[in-house]
C-alpha cells in the first residue's frame, strides 16, 4: 500500500486510529468493569458452588471458562461477557452478513493453548482494539445476533488445529462466478463446438467395502473402550475434551432457528457457516448465552450423537448441566426473589466509531492465504485506484523461480471507467478487464496482450450489445484484421471481417499525420429474414410483412442474402445467399472487376457470374443485376466507411483507457464531504475566503485610530487628555459616516415620494408601480442600515476604547 498522504486520504485518520487501538486507556472504562458489585459476588459464589458439584458429581468434567477476568483482571461471570446490542447498519440484520462482519471487522489472534488462558477482553475493548481470539469474536458475534432477535449461544470445546489456527492452505479460493467465466486462452484460437469430456472417475466396489469394514470396527473398539471405562458409550453428547481425541479448544458459535428447522454452527473466525455433522468440530464442552451456562454430561461419550440431529436439544437434562436450573413458578402473591433470574450486565453499550466501520477492516487492509493462493483485502476508498480486494494464485512446483505467480485478479469499487475486475496472467502476458454498466462507450469486457517492448498487437473487446445503437457485442482488433461481432440488429448483419494490406516501410523522416491501414478486404454475414423479424421484435419495432420480403418481384432476393464479400485487393464482389430448403449448396453471384466500370450501366453478361443451384430456375436478367450491382457499389463504400469509424472508435479507447489508468479517478457522493475532491475545494476555498474576510474586518477595526495617532506622533508622548480627545474625535467621525448614509437613503425616498405625488398624473401605471416598488427596497435598506449603524458603532466605541496603543494612557 502506498504511503502518499495525497494518494490516501485516510493514512492520517488510519495512523491516528491505530494509536487507538494498539494502546487503548483502560481508565476510561466505566467502574463496573474495574470492580463487581454485590450481585456480581453473589454470581461468583453460585458458580463456585457450581464447580465443587460438579468435581464432587462428575470427576470427569471441567467447568472450563464458567467465570474468567476481563481486561481490568476483575473475575465475570462468563455469560456477563455478552451485551445484545442493535447496530444502526441494517445490513447487519442478516446472519451471514453480520458473522463476515465480525470476520472482517476484528482480527484473529488464535492462542498456543486457549485451555491456559484466565483473562479475556470484553466485547467493548474487543470492538475497540479490533483484536481478538475466538472466544472474544464469538462474544461479539452472540452480542449481535441476540441484539437482532435470533438465538445464538457461545460453543466451546475442541476442533482440528486448522479450524483453531485458522489454517487455509489446504482449502482452495473461489473465485466469484463473473471471474469463473474468464478463462486464460488464447485470443487468437477461437473456441471449438466439440470439446473432450473429462474421464469418468472409476471406483471399486470392492475398496469401498473394505472401507466399511474398517470403519465398523474401529466403532466397535471405540464402544468397548468406553465400557471398559465405566462410561455408557449413549449417554451425553459430544464428548468433552477427551486427551485421546487430537484437537484444540477453540470456541464458535451456534444459531438455533424456530422449530422444525435445523440449527447450525457459525465460524466467528472466518464466517463460515456448518452444520451439527461437521467433522472439523471434534468435541463440545459447554454453551452459553446472555442468561445461561451449559455443561456436557459426558466426559468421554460419543462424539456423533448430535451429528444427524436437528439442534443441540439444549433442554434435555440428560446431555446437559444447566448453571441456572428450573425452578417450580413463584406462586401468587410472592415476590421472586430469585436474583440469578435475569443476569446483571455490567457491559457498556456496545458501539462502533464511524471512523473504524468505514475502513471495514483493521487498518483498513486484512491478508488471507489458502491453497497456492494469498487474498487481500483493502477498505473502500483506502487506495487511489479503488482496489478493495486482489488475488494472487502461485504454482507450488515453481516456488524458486520467477514464474511462481501464475495469475492476479483484482477487484474494483467506485471507478468513474466502471471497472469492476483485472485479471493478469504473468506467464501469457494476457490482462482482461471487465466493466459494469455505465461508460458511454458500452464496454463490457477488455482483453489485451501486456507485453514490456511495445503496445498490444492484439485486443479483444466485449459490449453490451443491448445498450448500443449498432447491436455490436464483441470486437476483435488485429494487426492486420477486425471481426467484429453484431446481435439483434435490424437489417441482420452478424458479423463482419476487413482485412488489411501489409503497408511497406518508406525510408525517411516520420510523418505526425494520422494514417489508417488500406483495407483489401471485407466480409459481412447476415441472418435469414426470420432472424430479423424477431430482431425487430425485441426492440419493439413495427413490422410491415412488406418489409420481410423488400424485392417480392426479383429472381435474387436481396433480403435473403447470407454474405458479402468485398474483395477490393482483387477487385471483385461476391454475394451469397441462404440455402433454400432441402438444397446443399446456395445460390451467388459474382461481379467481377466492378473498378474498371464507371457506373452501373456499364455491366454487362461478362462482367457477372451467377450460380443457381437448380438448372431449371429462372436466371435474373441484366437489369435487375444492375440494380443489384449498384445497390452493392453503395454498400461496399458503405462498409469501407465503417472499417475507418471502426478505427476510429478504436483509437479513441485506447487512449482513453490510458487516460483512466493514469487518472485513477473515483466516484464519490456529492455529500461524502470527507472524500469528494470538488466539494472539498469548494469548501476549502469558502473557508478560506472567509479567513480573509475576517482578517479584513479585523485590520480595519485595528486603524479606527490609526490616522489620528499618526498626527500626534511628531507632538511626543501622549497624555490623558489627548488620549480621551483623540477616542471622542474618531468616535464622532465614524458616527457622522453612518449618519450620512442614513441621510442619503432618507433623501431618495423623498424625492421618489414627491415624484409620485407631483408626477402621478403623467406617469403611467406601471412607472408607478415601478417606483413603489424602488421605495419598498429602499425603505428596507434604510432599516438594515440602521440596525447596522447601532451594531458597527457599538463594535467601534469598544475597539476605539480597548485598543491597546492608547490604554497605557487612561
Amino acid at each position: 500500500m502506498e504511503s502518499n498522504t495525497t494518494d490516501l486520504p485516510f493514512l492520517k485518520g488510519v495512523l491516528q486510529l491505530r494509536k487507538q487501538m494498539d494502546a487503548p486507556s483502560l481508565e476510561s472504562l466505566p467502574k463496573s468493569y474495574k470492580a463487581n458489585s454485590d450481585v456480581e459476588k453473589l454470581y461468583l459464589w453460585s458458580a463456585e458452588n457450581f464447580r465443587r458439584q460438579i468435581r464432587q458429581k462428575f470427576p470427569h468434567l471441567h467447568t472450563k471458562f464458567l467465570t474468567c477476568a476481563n481486561e481490568c483482571q476483575v473475575e465475570k461471570l462468563i455469560m456477563t461477557f455478552i451485551k445484545p446490542t442493535v447496530l444502526p447498519f441494517a445490513h447487519l440484520f442478516d446472519i451471514g452478513k453480520c458473522a463476515q462482519f465480525i470476520c472482517d471487522f476484528i482480527a484473529y489472534k488464535p492462542e498456543p493453548r486457549l485451555e491456559d488462558l484466565n483473562q479475556i477482553n470484553s466485547p467493548t475493548l474487543t470492538m475497540l482494539c479490533q483484536v481478538g481470539n475466538s472466544l472474544e469474536m464469538s462474544h461479539c458475534l452472540v452480542s449481535l445476533l441476540t441484539g437482532f432477535g435470533f438465538q445464538a449461544f457461545v460453543v466451546c470445546g475442541q476442533v482440528d488445529p486448522a479450524t483453531a489456527n485458522r489454517d487455509r492452505t489446504t482449502q482452495g479460493f473461489a473465485l466469484g462466478k463473473e471471474l469463473e467465466t474468464t478463462k486464460e486462452t488464447n485470443l487468437a484460437i477461437e473456441k471449438g463446438h466439440y470439446q473432450v469430456l473429462d474421464p469418468p472417475v472409476l471406483e471399486s466396489k470392492y475398496t469401498k467395502f473394505l472401507e466399511g469394514l474398517d470403519h465398523q470396527l474401529w466403532q466397535g473398539q471405540k464402544r468397548k473402550s468406553q465400557t471398559n471405562n465405566g462410561l455408557s458409550p449413549t449417554n451425553g453428547g459430544l464428548i468433552s475434551g477427551s486427551p485421546r481425541e487430537p484437537g484444540l479448544l477453540h470456541a464458535w458459535v451456534y444459531v438455533e432457528l424456530s422449530e422444525g428447522q435445523r440449527g447450525f454452527f457459525i465460524e466467528a473466525t472466518d464466517g463460515e457457516r456448518r452444520p451439527l455433522s461437521d467433522p472439523r468440530i471434534l468435541t463440545i464442552d459447554s454453551v452459553w448465552n446472555a442468561s445461561n451456562y451449559w455443561l456436557s454430561t459426558s466426559g468421554h461419550g460419543n462424539d456423533a450423537i448430535f451429528r444427524d440431529k436437528m439442534t443441540l436439544e439444549l433442554d434435555s437434562n440428560e446431555i446437559w448441566i444447566k448453571f441456572v436450573a428450573d425452578i417450580e413458578p413463584i406462586s401468587k402473591g410472592h415476590a421472586d426473589k430469585r436474583l440469578l433470574k435475569v443476569l446483571h450486565q455490567w457491559l457498556a453499550p456496545l458501539e462502533i466509531p464511524q471512523s473504524s466501520y468505514e475502513l471495514t477492516f483493521r487498518l483498513g487492509q486484512k491478508v488471507d492465504y489458502f491453497k497456492d493462493t494469498k487474498v487481500e483485502y483493502f477498505a473502500p476508498y483506502l487506495l487511489k485506484d479503488g482496489l478493495v480486494q486482489r488475488i494472487q494464485r502461485f504454482d507450488p512446483e515453481t516456488e524458486s523461480t520467477e514464474d511462481h505467480l501464475i495469475q492476479t485478479c483484482e477487484k474494483f469499487r467506485y471507478r468513474t471507467d466502471q471497472m469492476t475486475v483485472r485479471e493478469t496472467f504473468t506467464r501469457t502476458h494476457q490482462v482482461v478487464e471487465s466493466f459494469a454498466h455505465g461508460r458511454p462507450d458500452h464496454l463490457k469486457e477488455h482483453q489485451f496482450f501486456k507485453h514490456s517492448g511495445g503496445q498490444p498487437a492484439q485486443y479483444l473487446s466485449k459490449f453490451y450489445h443491448e445498450s448500443r445503437s449498432d447491436g455490436l457485442e464483441q470486437r476483435d482488433f488485429k494487426d492486420l484484421e477486425i471481426t467484429e461481432k453484431y446481435s439483434g440488429r435490424l437489417d441482420g448483419l452478424q458479423s463482419m471481417k476487413a482485412v488489411f494490406i501489409i503497408a511497406e516501410k518508406k525510408f525517411g523522416p516520420a510523418d505526425n499525420t494520422k494514417r489508417y491501414k488500406e483495407v483489401a478486404k471485407i466480409i459481412e454475414t447476415y441472418a435469414g429474414a426470420n432472424s430479423i423479424k424477431d430482431a425487430q421484435t425485441n426492440r419493439g419495432a413495427i413490422i410491415d410483412p412488406r418489409d420481410i420480403q423488400a424485392n417480392p418481384g426479383r429472381i435474387l432476393d436481396t433480403s435473403q442474402i447470407m454474405e458479402k464479400v468485398y474483395d477490393i485487393e482483387d477487385d471483385h464482389i461476391q454475394i451469397k445467399f441462404h440455402r433454400v430448403e432441402g438444397q446443399i449448396f446456395c445460390k451467388s453471384v459474382e461481379f467481377l472487376q466492378p473498378r474498371s466500370l464507371e457506373n452501373d450501366e456499364d455491366l454487362t453478361r461478362e462482367d457477372v457470374k451467377v450460380y443457381m443451384v437448380d438448372p431449371r430456375d429462372e436466371e435474373p436478367c441484366l437489369k435487375e443485376l444492375k440494380v443489384i450491382f449498384g445497390e452493392e457499389l453503395r454498400a461496399q463504400a458503405k462498409a469501407k466507411a465503417r472499417v475507418d469509424n471502426v478505427e476510429k472508435e478504436m483509437s479513441a479507447l485506447l487512449e482513453q483507457r490510458m487516460r483512466e489508468h493514469s487518472a485513477n479517478d473515483l466516484d464519490v457522493w456529492v455529500f461524502d464531504v470527507k472524500r469528494n475532491a470538488q466539494v472539498k475545494r469548494g469548501r476549502q476555498n469558502e473557508e478560506r475566503i472567509a479567513k480573509l474576510k475576517e482578517k479584513s474586518v479585523v485590520d480595519l477595526e485595528l486603524d479606527f485610530l490609526g490616522p489620528y495617532l499618526e498626527r500626534h506622533q511628531e507632538d511626543g508622548p501622549l497624555n490623558k487628555a489627548q488620549v480621551i480627545k483623540i477616542q471622542q474625535e474618531c468616535l464622532a467621525n465614524v458616527k457622522r459616516d453612518l449618519e450620512e448614509k442614513e441621510h442619503e437613503l432618507e433623501a431618495q425616498m423623498e424625492q421618489i415620494k414627491k415624484d409620485l405625488k407631483n408626477l402621478k398624473a403623467v406617469l403611467t401605471s406601471e412607472d408607478i408601480n415601478s417606483k413603489k416598488f424602488l421605495l419598498n427596497v429602499i425603505q428596507t435598506r434604510l432599516s438594515r442600515q440602521k440596525k447596522h449603524t447601532i451594531d458597527f458603532f457599538a463594535k467601534a466605541e469598544k475597539t476605539v476604547t480597548e485598543d491597546p496603543r492608547v490604554l497605557k494612557y487612561l
